[in-house]
């Protein structure tokens, strides 16, 4: 029996559409610019740093399925019914080219495109996406003719022609407000941080001046006191940071950056302190009058072996407790960032020390990962009474959905599954099917959350 069609408490387009604002003047595109797929060219000018992510670990192919495919699968889950542009992530491979020719069909549909269609086709036709597809950089120079844009992140090639002027924030604005050193210089209340930065904002130095720009920030390192954070200005989904805590994870910390600092630079190095617990992201709107929306505040989950985020847990029966908990802190990022010119889904990661002061440890002005599972509420809490749900992606997985899908049959049946994303591709010339799945799963109590997601975090490949 099919399960019932999952229904979002509210979606973007709902929320672009509050106080005045006008959803249908805008449309979404979802990508972040590495250097993965043709259609999505690899940026220059706004590159993210990920020393500590999966991206140093896999090719080009797989990483579009990863980052391309599931992950923008995953923020465009929520979209509601508004124009929703993804990157093809490749064409069709021999294997499919040679199927269309054998049953003499004159088109066949890119796989990945399929993949996503299926998972946007668990929505209801009232809040499924409008889904495009972006071949190349020139279709969204032309969206940007008609629509305004939204975007995950800047993009190089909508600066050029004067296009970057039709998304919904100055690029180079929403940029600086991604950048962690902006953070710590921004007046919201932020543990102490050390900024170390390269002596010179040019990118053309002498390799004598180069050479001791990187001994004095190495030096830096070396002397900062045990644990800290070290962060650099720009990561994506935690791939550009790493809690210190001994002296076998400094030196670790000091050979990456021996190898990796050269090519970074000019950049700058944050230590900075660590505060005590947990961090909570919250997700929010910020509305087209500044208007701050709490959709939701979740405890993050982190890759135990590379520290990335890969996922989430939310309680939804404290949502209107965590609300007023965090009323006060979200207003002040709020208004900040307004300020700035931006508006629309963001996150903002807090930690709060023993004295209850609330700190900003990570301002991501962009749509976040769990903005997902935040909305998820009706599903899980109002129309399936389960008060708790975690989210995982991207999940690494050998085989096809469907073989996925006969594992977790009647946890889909129930509602307590939900798949939000999925790419799959080939290795071993077309042999071996893997696939890269954001998967939430809703659950009574915590302890029994907890061992859905092991069961779910075993299909997962080692890598």
């Amino acid at each position: 029996m099919a399960p019932k069609p999952v229904e979002l408490s509210t979606t973007l387009r709902d929320l672009y559409n509050e106080d005045g604002g006008k959803a249908d003047d805008v449309a979404l595109v979802y990508g972040i610019p590495v250097a993965a797929s043709a259609a999505c060219p690899a940026a220059t000018k706004y590159a993210y740093q990920s020393p500590y992510g999966m991206t140093n670990k896999v090719g080009p192919e797989t990483q579009a399925r990863f980052v391309l495919g599931c992950l923008m699968q995953l923020h465009g889950f929520v979209a509601g019914p508004m124009e929703l542009h993804l990157f093809d992530v490749g064409g069709l491979s021999k294997v499919d080219r040679a199927y269309a020719l054998l049953t003499w069909s004159s088109e066949t549909e890119r796989p990945h495109r399929v993949d996503a269609r299926r998972v946007f086709e668990r929505l209801g036709e009232d809040q499924r996406p409008d889904l495009r597809w972006v071949e190349k950089a020139e279709d969204v120079l032309q969206v940007a003719k008609r629509k305004r844009l939204a975007v995950t992140s800047p993009m190089d090639f909508l600066d050029a022609n004067g296009h970057g002027a039709n998304t919904l924030v100055d690029q180079d604005t929403h940029w600086d407000m991604l950048s962690k050193q902006t953070l710590a210089k921004s007046g919201l209340p932020t543990p102490p941080t050390k900024v170390v930065a390269s002596a010179s904002a040019e990118p053309s130095v002498s390799q004598d001046d180069e050479a001791g720009i990187i001994s004095g920030m190495l030096n830096a390192v070396e002397v900062q006191p045990l644990p800290f954070v070290f962060k650099l200005p720009y990561g994506y989904g935690g791939q550009a940071v790493q809690v210190i805590k001994d002296e076998a994870m400094r030196q670790k910390c000091l050979t990456m950056l021996r190898t990796r600092l050269p090519a970074l630079l000019p950049t700058c190095l944050l230590l900075q302190d660590v505060m005590p617990g947990n961090s909570v992201a919250i997700s929010i709107f910020v509305t087209i009058t500044g208007r701050a929306i709490f959709i939701s505040a979740s405890e993050e989950v982190h890759d135990p072996k590379s520290g990335s985020w890969s996922g989430g847990i939310m309680d939804y029966s404290r949502h209107d407790v965590l609300a007023a908990q965090y009323k006060d802190i979200v207003q002040q990022a709020s208004d900040y960032v307004f300020q700035r010119g931006f508006h629309g889904p963001m996150g903002i990661d807090v930690m709060t020390d023993d004295a209850g002061k609330q700190y900003v440890i990570d301002l991501n002005v962009r749509q976040i990962g769990s903005y997902t599972l935040g909305l998820l509420k009706k599903h899980f809490w109002e129309n399936h009474n389960l008060a708790w749900a975690g989210l995982l992606c991207p999940v690494p997985i050998l085989g096809t959905r469907d073989s996925f899908e006969g594992k977790f049959a009647s946890e889909i049946e129930s509602g307590s599954l939900i798949i939000v994303s999925w790419c799959h591709g080939k290795w071993a010339g077309g042999l071996i099917t893997y696939s890269a799945a954001g998967v939430v799963v809703g659950a009574k109590t915590r302890d029994d959350l907890l061992e859905l997601m092991g069961r779910v975090n075993a299909c997962a490949i080692k890598y």
